[in-house]
């Protein structure tokens, strides 16, 4: 097994011990999203995508909501938690490539913003994943009201130009994709952290 391998399986260990029982399924539909938008994408895009949210698994070093004076912030100091994770995780394995070690580390680290061509696929791979994996979840966890307001800001995280790819996730309860018909109708393409309130939402 090659040091790729061996990363990514270290990464799936580690996922698999989250509590949040919806993050190992999220971790491997982003990395399937990520290849439907950029087929050809490199290993480091795929174990960035992989590894994004590797904090939240690790319930001793996460970061709290309720530490945070809103919900970009918290999910800046998410981002930048993760990709330090990351980068001790890769030098404790003793993967000595630096530049793929930086790559990883920054697409991580952008990847709730985006900011560069891959970074931007990375978020709308996660914001995608989280319609199609997490939604469900999130629901019965927060309710109506507050997954629409969550659906809402994930919808406005996804570029224009692939935003055409929630069509094709379908849910069979109806709520579930009332939520997401709702969320896809009434985005402003604007919306910040504001749409979030003061709660403590869990993702």
């Amino acid at each position: 097994m090659d040091s790729l391998d061996s990363l990514k399986q270290a990464l799936r260990s580690i996922l698999s011990g989250s509590a949040i029982p919806e993050d190992p399924v999220h971790a491997e539909n982003t990395v399937k999203w990520v290849r439907r938008i950029k087929p050809d994408s490199g290993d480091s895009l795929l174990v960035a995508a992989l590894g994004h949210d590797i904090e939240r698994a690790i319930e001793e070093r996460k970061v709290k909501r309720t530490d945070y004076r809103d919900y970009d912030e918290f999910k800046k100091a998410h981002a930048e938690n993760s990709a330090q994770i990351m980068r001790e995780i890769m030098t404790s394995m003793g993967i000595d490539q630096k530049k793929f070690i930086g790559d990883v580390c920054s697409l991580v680290l952008l990847h709730e913003t985006g900011g560069n061509s891959e970074a931007d696929i990375l978020r709308d791979a996660d914001a995608l994943s989280f319609f199609e994996v997490n939604l469900p979840y999130y629901y019965r966890r927060e309710g109506f009201e507050n997954t629409l307001k969550r659906c809402i800001w994930g919808y406005n995280r996804i570029s224009p130009e692939n935003r055409h790819l929630l069509e094709t996730i379908k849910f069979r309860d109806k709520t579930l994709e009332k939520i997401l018909r709702i969320a896809m109708n009434e985005s402003s393409g604007g919306a910040g952290s504001e749409i979030m309130g003061k709660k403590n939402y869990r993702e």
